[in-house]
């Protein structure tokens, strides 16, 4: 199991810049599991910089699954497809105790959906790009 976390810097994708993890803690596949595996071990290395935004693939349960390891006061959106939308998190709880989240259409030729989307695309295509060699090495072995 892994996971990627490509980087935007300057408004440019940042291919020198990509992180990619190998999660260690599943043997099955768990979203939630896997993006906390990755981030946790993301903060622990601070010589990486400081993100300025987290955007996560997916919605209310990866921002709240994100948000409940993620130490630094750094903003945490998710973008949700079909029809794509930005989900945020309100900085307060409600009174369940739980996160409160924000869901945001964008039209959908908005310069800022559509730089999140290429951020997204970008994601995929590294880790299928990633996973394919992992398989044809394995395949070799």
């Amino acid at each position: 199991l892994h996971d990627a976390l490509p980087i935007l810097s300057n408004g440019q994708i940042d291919q020198s810049q990509y992180k990619f993890f190998k999660i260690r803690s599943l043997n099955t596949p768990n979203d939630y599991g896997m993006l906390q595996e990755a981030l946790q071990r993301r903060q622990k290395h601070p010589e990486w910089g400081r993100p300025d935004l987290i955007l996560i693939d997916g919605g209310k349960g990866q921002i709240r699954a994100v948000s409940k390891v993620w130490q630094e006061n750094i903003p945490i959106i998710g973008l949700v497809k079909n029809p794509d939308r930005l989900v945020l998190i309100k900085n307060h709880l409600n009174h369940k105790n739980a996160l409160e989240t924000k869901v945001i259409n964008l039209q959908a030729e908005h310069p800022t959906l559509k730089i999140l989307q290429q951020l997204r695309d970008e994601a995929h295509r590294f880790a299928k790009k990633h996973h394919a060699r992992l398989r044809t090495k394995n395949l070799l072995q």
